[in-house]
């Protein structure tokens, strides 16, 4: 077996072990399928680790959609109610 198809295997198996932890979360799955009419959370995951992992099979450099990036900006708005 060539390296692409173990790739594509080992790949496979990571989105299954994510598909199998988001259904571990009935309560998260029927709230946002009754509120936004599917499991949004999960398929924004998957499409997430989707890309991460085509980057990593491609050697491209990963470009997160987070504004601003992971350890960037501040974590929260600053407090107006005078307690920290």
């Amino acid at each position: 077996m060539t390296s692409e198809p173990k790739a594509w295997l080992a790949r496979a198996g990571r989105m299954g072990a994510v598909k199998h932890i988001f259904d571990s979360f009935p309560v998260a799955r029927r709230h946002e399928e009754r509120d936004h009419g599917e499991f949004q959370m999960r398929r924004l995951v998957l499409d997430y680790f989707g890309r991460m992992a085509t980057a990593a099979d491609t050697r491209i450099p990963y470009e997160t959609p987070i504004d601003p990036p992971h350890g960037h900006g501040p974590r929260h708005a600053p407090c107006t109610s005078g307690n920290p």
